[in-house]
């Protein structure tokens, strides 16, 4: 991530254009946050499985996590070559990190561990709502 911010930098050195800030800047924003909540399901979906193992359903949530990173690296390139925020591709690539975000968050929430007598109900791992991260990527 710290290297995605000093690329932004130079590129905003090279071209000295102002126009460029804000949406560099609310891109970054966003793409830090939702890269941290990614690592935290990431985390999250390995310790699960630790305790619950479910080699298919293991695939499929690393299987997602991969799409949401591949997402999110392609909407920090697009943010960084982009001069507006209407830009069909950043606008497109936003759409696709939502997306498979949504995705991540959809399988996590089919999660569960059937009880057996004498267990308590363990709770699947819970990552931030797509709401709220569709309104970081409206910013």
């Amino acid at each position: 991530m710290k290297n995605l911010v000093v690329i932004a930098a130079f590129c905003l050195f090279l071209t000295g254009c102002p126009q460029l800030v804000p949406v560099l800047q609310g891109a970054m924003n966003a793409a830090q946050w939702i890269g941290s909540i990614i690592e935290v399901a990431d985390d999250s979906q390995k310790r699960w499985f630790g305790l619950n193992p479910d080699l298919p359903k293991q695939i499929e949530a690393e299987q997602a996590v991969f799409r949401a990173r591949k997402a999110l690296v392609a909407m920090n390139g697009i943010a960084l070559a982009t001069k507006s925020v209407d830009d069909k591709d950043y606008v497109s690539a936003k759409k696709e990190l939502l997306e498979a975000y949504k995705a991540l968050e959809a399988l996590f929430l089919s999660l569960s561990v059937p009880v057996q007598p004498g267990m308590k109900v363990m709770e699947p791992p819970r990552i931030v709502e797509a709401d709220r991260v569709r309104a970081a990527l409206a910013e």
